[in-house]
């Protein structure tokens, strides 16, 4: 797996009302990988791993095609974490197993 990024996912519908999906995401080291859920980068939610120091996974909200921050309002974008995520790092590689809710009303 050296040098390679990988995504496997499984959706959870043991509970038909708050199904779940779950992203095993492995990333090299001081690498990231990020992926978004829509058709276009404006109003689209995003998840973000990054492969240093205890590895992140970040929970984001695109507006238009710029990195995800505040909205105009003021609001960060960034704040809300809906992911629960559990990292191992394997010689240079990290991998992050990130779960969410499926629909969690953000976009």
């Amino acid at each position: 797996m050296d040098g390679k990024i990988s995504l496997d996912t499984t959706l959870d519908i043991s509970d038909a009302l708050k199904p779940k999906i779950t992203f095993v995401a492995t990333v090299p080291k001081d690498q990231w990988f990020s992926l978004g859920f829509g058709t276009s980068m404006t109003d689209t939610d995003m998840v973000l791993w990054q492969a240093k120091d205890a590895g992140i996974c970040k929970d984001l909200y695109s507006l238009g095609h710029f990195v995800p921050g505040k909205a105009k309002d003021g609001k960060d974008l960034t704040e809300t974490q809906d992911y629960t995520t559990t990292v191992k790092k394997e010689g240079d590689n990290y991998e992050f197993t990130s779960t969410r809710l499926l629909d969690t009303g953000d976009s």
